[in-house]
């Protein structure tokens, strides 16, 4: 569950995947589809070891909580261009107890928690927000930055600016428009990072255009 150890001059993330580890036992494929892959997939993941912590019949590392990190950082991919993988009831049966855990027990150590997740995560955006995520880095341009409004100053949105379509066949005036709905729409006295990933394929004339519109908001 513990993928790799990153550091960063200002920060130390640690980051786990839940998700992705159950496609180290299940394909892709079949993960979705099986309910009886889950259950084998939560007695592998919850199998109780003495060197791990117990939080309500979930078990973290020892070691995530021995480290000098500043929080943890969960890199699971749940979207697809229009909805979650998974059924948003397996979902929230299977994955949010677990994600309550590990979230729960990073705060009590002082950590902040963040997400990764490609794809159309909007089924998810309020469970997230109830467990106490602190940020989630989505691609808000699948999901559709209208549809994110609501959640405006309830989290932190993490990314992006559409590196499918905008970044690479936008023009320098859909790329200003693009940034200041994201800035009119989440921004909330903060509450929204600047990212932009980008590619090959990406107008490197529209990446700069996306920074130069941000910076623009702080003049």
């Amino acid at each position: 569950m513990l993928n790799y150890h990153h550091r960063t001059k200002k920060t130390n993330i640690k980051d786990v995947s839940l998700l992705h580890k159950a496609f180290c036992l299940f394909s892709s494929k079949e993960l979705p589809q099986q309910t009886l892959g889950y259950s084998y997939f939560l007695q592998f993941i919850l199998k109780k070891d003495e060197d791990w912590e117990d939080a309500d019949n979930v078990h973290i590392p020892v070691e995530w909580l021995d480290f000098d990190v500043d929080g943890l950082t969960f890199m699971d991919d749940w979207g697809s261009q229009k909805s979650l993988l998974i059924n948003p009831k397996m979902w929230e049966e299977y994955f949010r107890p677990m994600y309550q855990d590990y979230i729960s027990i990073a705060k009590k150590y002082g950590k902040k928690t963040f997400m990764h997740s490609d794809g159309n995560t909007l089924d998810i955006y309020p469970r997230m927000i109830e467990l106490g995520l602190d940020a989630f880095n989505t691609q808000i341009f699948c999901i559709g930055v209208e549809n994110l409004e609501q959640f405006k100053g309830k989290i932190t949105f993490w990314g992006e600016i559409d590196r499918q379509h905008l970044l690479p066949e936008g023009t320098t005036e859909d790329i200003k428009k693009a940034v200041e709905d994201v800035h009119r729409r989440l921004w909330a006295d903060g509450g929204c990072i600047a990212q932009c990933e980008f590619g090959p394929g990406a107008n490197p004339d529209n990446v700069y255009t996306v920074f130069e519109t941000w910076d623009s908001f702080g003049k």
